[in-house]
């Protein structure tokens, strides 16, 4: 990662990669499918101060750019990339890497101050009108295949038989609220659902507004 890269056709191909801190001797091994994408993207979000793996940024941090050199350890399909990469990290054991499998988020222990930049990058994620615009164009129109709706049936059932309420209603059409309103309008009420709505109402203080909190939407 100092400059001395490795020739050029080959980092555009998949393969099993090695960054080194020289001055510690401590590596971290790592897969992709395009060699100089991923060393491009290390790169940038080492120099940015928000690399995932807290240990490779630290040494950076500590030691500079200049004392890192980006290896390739072997070329191969990307199919394979996953259990060559495995393959390295249960021999050479490297000491930078902070998960023990390739390709697993399993046995990872995140920070506190971790999940607060988590939190806080997915808020400002949703937060953006032009990214939900996206996600709700990449879902609208997505049709469920046959086991997901069985499955989800099959849930829906068995929270009912055991009393439960359902986790999750589809809103309701134009339509349907307005059958329902309809169907409500001028219905009396029997006596035992006056009481229920007088004794539900006893005791409650009248919520009382200063002028200045009244706001009128045209």
């Amino acid at each position: 990662m100092d400059g001395r890269s490795p020739l050029a056709p080959i980092n555009y191909m998949s393969g099993v990669y090695q960054i080194t801190c020289v001055p510690t001797g401590k590596f971290y091994i790592g897969s992709t499918k395009k060699l100089r994408a991923r060393e491009l993207s290390h790169r940038g979000r080492l120099r940015q101060g928000n690399h995932g793996n807290r240990h490779l940024q630290y040494a950076w941090n500590k030691h500079g750019e200049g004392a890192f050199i980006w290896t390739i350890l072997l070329v191969c399909a990307v199919h394979d990339v996953l259990r060559y990469e495995q393959r390295a990290l249960d021999i050479l054991k490297p000491t930078l890497n902070i998960l023990p499998l390739a390709g697993s988020a399993l046995g990872r222990k995140l920070t506190p101050q971790g999940l607060k930049n988590i939190t806080a990058g997915n808020r400002r994620k949703w937060a953006d009108p032009a990214a939900r615009a996206k996600v709700s164009a990449t879902l609208s129109g997505r049709a469920r295949p046959p086991e997901v709706i069985n499955k989800i049936r099959a849930s829906h059932v068995a929270r009912a038989a055991r009393g439960e309420k359902p986790s999750w209603r589809p809103p309701l059409s134009p339509e349907a609220r307005a059958k329902i309103s309809a169907s409500l309008k001028g219905r009396p009420k029997s006596p035992e659902t006056r009481a229920k709505l007088s004794a539900a109402l006893k005791g409650r203080k009248p919520v009382r507004l200063n002028p200045g909190q009244l706001k009128l939407e045209i």
